[in-house]
C-alpha cells in the first residue's frame, strides 16, 4: 500500500504543468504566489506582459493578483493538489476583493474555466473546479484581445454556477 502511494505521489509530482498569467490591463499588476499561509515574493507584471510558474506547492498555493501592489484585497487563483486522487481543485477566490476581471482556462478542454468579471457576484468564482495535474493553465487579468469570446464565456460561466446550464 505504501509503495502504491510513494508511487502516485512520483508520478503527480513527475507531471505537474504550469500557470502562464497575462496581463491585459491598462496598467502594471502585483503578483504573490502564497504557500499554505507562507506570503510569497511579490512581483509585477508590466501591462502587457506574461508571468510563468510552476502548479507546484504541497498541497496547494494562491497566486495572488492586486492592482494596489500592497495585497489588502486581492484577488487570487487558489489550487490544491490532491495527490491521492491525482486531481487539482481550483477556483478564483475574491473575498478579500474583487479589483479586476480574471480568466482561468486549463489547457485541457476537459477541463472546467473559471470566468470572474469584477462587476459579477462573487459566487461565480468561488465554485471549485477539477483538473489534472499535468495540465496547463493560463489566467488572463482584464479584458482580453478576445474581449467578445471572454465576455461570452464569462457569461457561460454565471449561467453553469447559478445551475441554468
Amino acid at each position: 500500500m505504501k509503495a502504491a502511494i510513494l508511487a502516485a505521489l512520483a508520478s503527480v509530482a513527475a507531471a505537474t504543468g504550469t500557470i502562464t498569467i497575462k496581463n491585459n490591463c491598462q496598467g502594471a499588476i502585483g503578483i504573490q504566489i502564497d504557500s499554505q499561509g507562507t506570503q510569497g515574493q511579490s512581483q509585477v507584471i508590466q501591462a502587457g506582459g506574461n508571468m510563468e510558474t510552476d502548479l507546484s506547492g504541497a498541497p496547494g498555493q494562491a497566486v495572488k493578483f492586486s492592482t494596489s501592489g500592497d495585497f489588502a484585497h486581492p484577488i487570487s487563483f487558489d489550487y490544491t493538489i490532491d495527490y491521492q486522487d491525482g486531481k487539482v481543485y481550483y477556483d478564483v477566490s475574491d473575498v478579500a476583493g474583487h479589483p479586476l476581471d480574471v480568466y482561468v482556462k486549463p489547457a485541457d478542454d476537459s477541463c472546467p474555466e473559471v470566468s470572474c468579471p469584477a462587476s459579477w457576484p462573487t459566487s461565480v468564482c468561488n465554485q471549485p473546479r477539477t483538473c489534472y495535474p499535468s495540465s496547463n493553465y493560463v489566467i488572463e487579468l482584464c479584458e482580453s484581445t478576445h474581449s467578445t469570446i471572454t465576455k461570452a464565456r464569462m457569461r457561460r460561466s454565471v449561467k453553469m454556477a447559478a445551475g441554468m446550464l
